[in-house]
């Protein structure tokens, strides 16, 4: 059932059928070791002495594969590490915020970009970290004391109604999707053309305040884990007036953006997004762009 609903995207993702075996397995299980509190060495050292498995990823030092089990160590409950799937780890590395930043998460729970963000910037400058579901807030504030990101502040706002305007150097926009590139938990049943045109309403708006609040100048990075084009070029097509699109430097293998599909044109600006693709960069799906305010 799913391979039937991902076949409307048969003309946009090359050698589909190796797509479809792709689906057929989850990607490897990937931890985001938090510099803040261990290093890489170190955390290599105490699953060795575990006699757990892992391996670096060629592409980001701070990543590795390894088992599930690292969940019953004591390094875990530490907050030495974050268990993140590898594509959900590309958006921040794509934003690379500095050190003394001022940064908004929007949609930031349950925290996974947020911590990583605050390592990035060595627990410095400011990052807000907001969410609109109180449950999620929730987890997202335990995630970030367990992880010790000093440099982060917790809001419960929707993101389409955040005041201000020019206030952030950076904007992280993760926006609530139809969840399509992360197929091992894919429910098709809850997936519909109709709920996919509903996201893409909100995506839009969502982007819209992002841009609002951004700086002159300032950074946005639009992503989300689905494939869906009206989720993505499509929401970014609507404010080509107001940002320019950034060629995002992939850290890992990856396509770039659709122009068209179904024959609406997006414009050839979005080349400059990426499309990460499980049987191409081993890893889930992911959509992301970078964004300068004009």
């Amino acid at each position: 059932m799913i391979g039937e609903i991902f076949r409307r995207y048969e003309e946009i993702i090359p050698d589909f059928r190796d797509f479809l075996r792709a689906l057929e397995e989850r990607p490897p299980f990937s931890i985001r070791v938090n510099t803040i509190k261990t290093s890489f060495e170190r955390l290599s050292k105490s699953f060795d002495e575990y006699g757990i498995h892992h391996e670096p990823v060629e592409w980001y030092r701070d990543a590795m594969i390894t088992e599930e089990r690292v969940t019953h160590t004591l390094e875990y409950y530490l907050g030495d590490f974050y268990v993140q799937e590898l594509a959900s780890m590309v958006p921040p590395l794509i934003l690379n915020p500095h050190e003394n930043s001022f940064v908004l998460d929007m949609c930031a729970a349950p925290g996974s970009k947020t911590t990583q963000i605050s390592q990035m910037m060595n627990n410095r400058g400011h990052i807000i970290a907001n969410d609109v579901d109180l449950e999620r807030v929730k987890i997202l504030r335990s995630n970030v004391k367990q992880m010790g990101c000093l440099n982060v502040t917790i809001t419960r706002r929707d993101g389409r109604r955040i005041k201000g305007e020019n206030i952030f150097d950076f904007v992280l926009l993760d926006a609530p999707c139809s969840g399509e590139g992360r197929h091992w938990r894919f429910n098709p049943l809850a997936w519909s053309e109709s709920k996919i045109k509903s996201l893409s309403k909100l995506q839009t708006s969502l982007l819209e305040s992002a841009i609002r609040v951004v700086k002159e100048g300032g950074i946005i990075v639009y992503s989300t884990c689905t494939y869906a084009p009206e989720e993505n070029e499509a929401v970014l097509s609507r404010f080509l007036d107001k940002v320019k699109i950034l060629k995002v430097k992939s850290p890992v293998r990856a396509l770039s953006g659709v122009t068209e599909w179904r024959g609406e044109f997006y414009g050839e600006e979005m080349k400059k997004a990426i499309r990460l693709f499980p049987h191409i960069s081993g890893t889930g799906g992911f959509f992301i762009a970078k964004l300068q305010k004009t």
